[in-house]
């Protein structure tokens, strides 16, 4: 969790400019090397999305529960087999 959060921290000093679809794509570059698909991009954002909701439903303030969530995207890309086996 530490290295999602160093990760996540990375990605927004980077700032993309674009929003939350700006992060994820940023994401997807640094970790895969490849810019996400569509499908992709719009899955990670909902999640990303509704991860943060429920951070804010459970008491934190909406740029905590921002980060929280990206934090939990960056946790979710460290698992992908793309990240993890080299093709």
């Amino acid at each position: 969790r530490r290295n999602a959060t160093k990760f996540m921290e990375r990605i927004q000093a980077a700032g993309s400019g674009a929003g939350l679809p700006g992060d994820v794509s940023l994401g997807y570059r640094m970790t895969l090397g490849r810019t996400p698909t569509g499908t992709e991009r719009d899955a990670a954002v909902a999640f990303v999305s509704r991860q943060a909701s429920s951070y804010v439903k459970n008491g934190r303030n909406e740029p905590e529960a921002r980060r929280l969530a990206l934090a939990d995207f960056c946790q979710v890309l460290f698992g992908l087999n793309e990240f993890i086996y080299i093709e």
